[in-house]
């Protein structure tokens, strides 16, 4: 199973929807496949596509389709009659780079989870029959299969999980400091089951999580603390959360917050590991005027900075932070921080890092504010 791109820190192991058993599959295929984003931008290739696609000029990460099908920096005439994106096999040629006329290998691309906004991700099968190539999506597809019914059994256990935390609470009503801890994990349980069906939605019919969010209003000091109660138990860090503003009141979905906030919260505890960790989130208003710094609307909203003293980020690291399958961990996935820049840009806000070398890193999150009007 390969891990890492060449030549970055991309993982190529899992891809948007986590669907690692349909990359193990692709993995172990002696077929050179080549996944890519809606807009041709390489996530993943197999290990025959790997070792075989040239590209010592550029990360393979950073190359989309016609960079490796065509060798060039733009899409090509070819790509103009390429009919994937109305749900269709495309058929093309890839180009010897250094002989623009010599044809290398034939490519047969196929749209995956089409809906009524696109395509969301296209496979690529090179040198293959037709037939073969269909066998590897229909395959691909079965796979896909089996994830969507894993996530209903595991809906399922993580309900008895719930009910059963909340038979022991009742149980342990005098005992203060358990009760905490079971409170945690309700809460724990029934936040991941909400986000386990958000998934399974998204992939029943490809719909845009945006249009899922339960938009209210929301105490954003309370979300941060209660994120906190759960990750970061441990009398090796010290956290503490502050606000000048009151009760921070941002319009916003609870639920995938808590998921933002989860995010930056572990990779705080994970920067401080192995010394006196201190984390902290302070909470203040901000006005922004038309044309601000983090292109966001003008109008008011909260501010909240969540600081580590770790032992921050590389300088190179830096612009890629926020990327897809982007890592700097050697387990990591390179998916936390990228869905928390999603999930800021779905409530129309924003989020920053600043870091400094043995200093530590700051994750700075603009969400728009409450207002009664």
């Amino acid at each position: 199973m390969i891990e890492d791109i060449p030549g970055s820190s991309y993982k190529t192991t899992t891809f948007e929807l986590h669907e690692k058993h349909c990359l193990d599959f692709l993995n172990l295929v002696n077929h050179k496949i080549m996944l890519t984003s809606f807009d041709r931008k390489v996530v993943f290739a197999n290990k025959s596509a790997e070792e075989w696609i040239d590209s010592t000029s550029k990360p393979l990460g950073n190359c989309r389709c016609y960079n490796i099908i065509h060798g060039t920096d733009k899409p090509s005439v070819h790509c103009g009659k390429c009919s994937v994106y109305e749900g269709g096999v495309s058929e093309c040629s890839r180009i010897d780079i250094r002989q623009s006329n010599r044809m290398l290998d034939s490519v047969k691309a196929f749209p995956l989870k089409k809906s009524a906004r696109g395509i969301r991700h296209i496979l690529y099968v090179f040198n293959s029959s037709e037939n073969e190539a269909e066998s590897i999506k229909k395959i691909f597809d079965s796979k896909m299969l089996y994830i969507k019914s894993i996530l209903h059994d595991f809906n399922n256990l993580l309900m008895c999980i719930n009910l059963n935390t909340e038979n022991a609470r009742d149980i342990a009503a005098d005992n203060g400091p358990l009760c905490e801890m079971l409170d945690n994990c309700i809460i724990a349980s029934r936040q991941s089951s909400i986000l386990l069906n958000n998934l399974s939605s998204f992939l029943k019919d490809g719909s845009d999580l945006r249009n899922r969010l339960s938009v209210k209003k929301v105490c954003a000091r309370n979300v941060i603390e209660e994120s906190a109660g759960l990750l970061l138990r441990s009398n090796a860090l010290s956290f503490s959360c502050s606000t000048g503003m009151g009760n921070a009141f941002v319009r916003g979905d609870s639920i995938q917050l808590s998921q933002l906030f989860n995010n930056l919260l572990m990779n705080a505890r994970e920067a401080v590991a192995g010394k006196d960790g201190m984390i902290t989130a302070a909470l203040s208003d901000i006005s922004l005027k038309a044309g601000n710094q983090y292109g966001l609307a003008k109008g008011d909203y909260v501010k909240i900075a969540v600081t580590d003293n770790g032992k921050g980020i590389e300088k190179d690291s830096m612009t890629h932070i926020f990327d897809p399958y982007f890592t700097t961990k050697k387990n990591g996935n390179g998916l936390g921080l990228s869905i928390c820049s999603w999930i800021a840009q779905c409530h129309n806000g924003a989020i920053t890092v600043e870091s400094e070398l043995d200093t530590g890193t700051v994750f700075t999150v603009i969400l728009p504010a409450w207002s009664d009007n």
